[in-house]
């Protein structure tokens, strides 16, 4: 059985939609949006000064958007929606194909360990998430040298890289949550939730602006603004996300090994 060309294949449409749109929407906000607000930078300054503090926080915005590395870890917050929204749906499908088939049983009496079919369906989920972020990583460098910033082309691709960073925590998180549900029902509106949960933790932790808060805002533990702005992530949160990520994947691993089909 060649599990891990089936699913790939099976991912392939997802690959290229959640990828293509990505793209599009970094070409949207620093190839259409930014030029705006840097001609316009006094007048939308001065709008935004007179909303509320809680609000600008909620949306990001911040007088560093004006920069082309600002604008672009302004952007990437809502880029990275639609990231964890690609990933979280792929690794449902592939991780939960079998239980919403209700084909469990027939799966796991083919000849092949469990142990070697999680590895292959990772491995499936990991090979999309390298293919798209390449992509998006590239695109996000041609786009900033067209735009005369090659002086920072390597801070844009470290907020870049942010994104498969944060997607393989909500891979992990997807993954788990496949394989504890007794039921997946909607791809996309498990997917849509994760994602959308993600977002709102994130908005509440700018708006709430206390440490303590970012430990539990996936969003923040690679810091676009961090990255593209400072040019590195902070430490104690990347120690975090590497802690939750091994602790997810481990119970899943376990889980998904030792789990009786019947659970």
């Amino acid at each position: 059985m060649n599990i891990f060309g089936f699913e790939l294949k099976r991912s392939l449409a997802s690959l290229l939609g959640w990828t293509i749109a990505i793209l599009l929407g970094i070409s949207l906000f620093m190839q259409g949006m930014f030029p705006i607000y840097q001609d316009s930078a006094k007048d939308i300054l001065a709008m935004i000064e007179s909303f509320p503090k809680e609000f600008l926080a909620a949306f990001g915005f911040s007088k560093e958007m004006f920069g082309y590395a600002g604008f672009y870890a302004f952007s990437f917050t809502y880029l990275t929606l639609m990231g964890v929204m690609f990933v979280s749906s792929v690794t449902l499908q592939i991780f939960a194909r079998e239980k919403r088939g209700h084909c469990q049983e027939f799966i796991y009496v083919k000849p092949v360990t469990r142990k070697r079919l999680f590895t292959e369906k990772l491995m499936a989920v990991l090979t999309t998430l390298l293919i798209s972020n390449g992509l998006i990583i590239g695109w996000a460098l041609a786009v900033a040298k067209m735009a005369g910033e090659s002086n920072i082309l390597g801070k844009i691709a470290l907020a870049s890289f942010s994104l498969i960073l944060t997607e393989l925590l909500f891979m992990a998180l997807a993954i788990l949550y496949s394989i504890q549900a007794r039921r997946v029902r909607s791809i996309s509106g498990t997917a849509m939730a994760l994602a959308f949960a993600g977002y709102i933790l994130s908005a509440l932790s700018n708006i709430i602006d206390k440490v303590e808060m970012r430990y539990i805002a996936p969003f923040k533990y690679f810091d676009p603004y961090s990255a593209a702005v400072d040019g590195h992530f902070e430490t104690p949160y990347v120690i975090t996300a590497a802690v939750l990520f091994v602790l997810l994947m481990g119970v899943s691993y376990y889980r998904f090994t030792t789990k009786d089909v019947r659970e």
